[in-house]
């Protein structure tokens, strides 16, 4: 096995060793959108989608602010088990002012273990 199908097997026996039923569960994936700290701007659209045990696209689509990708996610989780999974952007403030970390074009530091 190679990839995401060898990741997906090792997923899976995790879950039977810790008795976690991946059929019965819904997995969340959230793309949380980029807006620099402008109220008055409209938020960006997130990305959002929602798969079921077996791989099965439940729902997928787009979000606007905070409120509104809660209010979706609460929906799509159902009655039963969910995990959520958030790709968010992150910045980093530093000496020279703040960076994006998905920006190549600007520097920033990322402390690791207390260095830098």
């Amino acid at each position: 096995m190679r990839g995401e199908a060898q990741h997906a097997d090792i997923a899976i026996k995790q879950a039977v060793r810790y008795n976690f039923r991946v059929e019965d569960t819904r997995f969340i994936g959230v793309d949380l959108a980029w807006r620099e700290g402008n109220a008055g701007l409209l938020a960006n659209e997130t990305g959002v989608a929602v798969i079921d045990g077996e791989g099965q696209i439940l729902d997928a689509g787009w979000t606007r602010g905070v409120e509104q990708t809660i209010g979706w996610a609460d929906k799509v989780a159902g009655d039963g088990d969910a995990v959520m999974f958030v790709d968010a952007p992150l910045v980093v403030d530093n000496e020279t002012g703040s960076a994006s970390l998905r920006d190549p074009g600007r520097a920033a530091v990322w402390p690791v273990e207390g260095k830098r």
